[in-house]
């Protein structure tokens, strides 16, 4: 838990950026799977007067580096 809490345990995150509430990094939990849902509620969602959730997109890694392919999520 000290590891945790001085950010020193290797881990895995979720950027969120654009038109959310709260721009941020959603640390992934361990050993468990995490919803694009879950990473909205805990920043405090998006902006839904100016934010269009059409345009929410997830972008993965790829085996190619030069190559991100956007997923639309929502």
């Amino acid at each position: 838990e000290t590891r945790l809490d001085l950010d020193a345990e290797a881990r895995d995150y979720v950027y969120l950026a654009g038109e959310v509430a709260i721009q941020d990094r959603f640390p992934l939990p361990y050993g468990r799977q995490a919803s694009l849902a879950d990473a909205l509620f805990e920043n405090g969602g998006f902006e839904t007067e100016t934010g269009n959730p059409s345009q929410i997109y997830v972008l993965r890694a790829n085996t190619d580096p030069t190559l991100v392919e956007p997923v639309v999520a929502w």
